[in-house]
């Protein structure tokens, strides 16, 4: 990985026109926030714990409708600029070579982009698709796990005098929204390397996502290496980013002082980033999945799932799946059949309420029939608390 790091430093280095596209990569990942949140927030998205707990079905499809729509303007935009750092990068990493002169590294940068853009974008789109359906497939996953771990935890609750942290609905919300942003990330990790492999490996556009999803299998902890390279540098950007937000001074300078700090400090963050990640591809990847073809055919080509060792048995998959699945289904029956009906102290439970001018909160409605307090006695003899009190007393303590 430090390897890795280096060589991506050399490549920023030697070629300032990967600044350039850098920038470039900003303005394109800013304008596709932009639009992802003006369709989140149009389709109802708010980030007010209780709104999202009044409709938490509506703000997740406002969440998906978000991260659809700036996807697709990331897809569309971003192709340009990483045709112009991916050519640049493998000039200097495959061939040692260096800048001679800033406009001819841009006029070099141009032809990348006329020669290449077509062929990322068609690999875009096809990878648009792949991490929407793996954002879908790792939120049902995770949503499953979280509903097999909960059920037991509220089963204790109701018939076990265990403090255990407490969830209400604001919590639930909160979590879903979570979830789901988190799988995009996660879920689109292993097909991450589908530019690269259209580029450089000779392989469709169709195809590519589909390559690097190969490697993930074959190379798990290659990929583990590759996220712990990757993700610190654009945490501590959106670290940085924030506090920059935060410290700025209300005014109508306020939003263009923040857009250059994104552009600037966000452009040098994803110029290095995107060398690493094609330094990973260059020594990793491509020796991973591609090998050389007879001189008459393309210098590279994938190699087929025939040719790689498999690591997943058929079978033990299944059983794995089947596990997974009857775990899901025996915590439904469990919450079907209402486990929590005691004759133990009852507590208040709120109601979505909807004032007049259109903003929803919770008031109290009554008494729960179906739960029991966690560690009653405590908490004005309610002993309830969400998980963030939870946590907040944890980090305390």
């Amino acid at each position: 990985m430090f390897r890795t790091a280096r060589r991506a430093i050399t490549v920023v280095n030697r070629r300032p026109a990967v600044l350039l596209g850098g920038f470039g990569l900003a303005v394109a990942q800013g304008i596709a926030v932009f639009v992802g949140w003006t369709v989140a927030t149009a389709f109802g998205l708010s980030l007010t714990p209780t709104r999202i707990a009044a409709d938490i079905v509506g703000s997740m499809g406002a969440l998906a409708a978000g991260i659809a729509a700036g996807s697709a303007v990331w897809a569309l935009l971003a192709p340009a600029p990483l045709a112009a750092i991916y050519h640049l990068g493998r000039e200097t990493l495959v061939y040692g070579t260096r800048a001679n002169d800033l406009a001819d590294e841009a006029r070099h940068a141009l032809s990348a982009v006329r020669v290449y853009y077509l062929k990322l974008l068609a690999a875009s789109v096809w990878h648009l698709v792949g991490i929407l359906l793996a954002t879908v497939l790792s939120s049902l996953v995770v949503f499953g796990l979280l509903f097999i771990v909960l059920t037991p935890l509220q089963f204790l609750s109701y018939h076990t005098p265990l403090s255990l942290p407490w969830f209400d609905p604001v919590d639930y919300g909160m979590v879903a929204l979570l979830v789901v942003a988190g799988a995009h990330v996660a879920g689109g990790l292993p097909i991450r390397f589908f530019d690269t492999v259209s580029l450089f490996a000779n392989e469709r556009p169709s195809r590519a996502w589909m390559t690097s999803l190969r490697f993930a299998l074959v190379r798990p902890e290659g990929l583990l290496r590759y996220a712990v390279g990757v993700f610190p540098p654009t945490v501590a950007f959106a670290v940085v980013f924030w506090l920059t937000v935060e410290a700025l001074p209300a005014g109508p300078m306020a939003i263009p002082m923040a857009g250059f700090v994104f552009v600037v400090v966000g452009g040098i963050v994803a110029a290095y980033t995107r060398a690493f990640h094609l330094a990973f591809f260059e020594y990793t990847v491509s020796p991973t999945v591609c090998r050389l073809a007879p001189a008459e055919a393309a210098p590279v080509r994938s190699v087929t799932a025939e040719e790689l060792p498999v690591l997943t048995n058929k079978p033990r998959t299944l059983a794995k799946v089947l596990v997974f699945v009857l775990l899901v289904t025996s915590a439904g029956m469990v919450r079907t059949a209402d486990v929590g009906v005691t004759d133990d102290a009852r507590i208040e439970v709120p109601a979505m309420v909807t004032v007049d001018d259109g903003t929803t909160t919770f008031e109290s409605s009554g008494e729960d029939v179906n739960a029991k307090p966690s560690g009653a006695g405590n908490d004005g003899g309610h002993g309830k608390r969400t998980v963030m009190e939870w946590f907040w007393d944890v980090a305390i303590y």
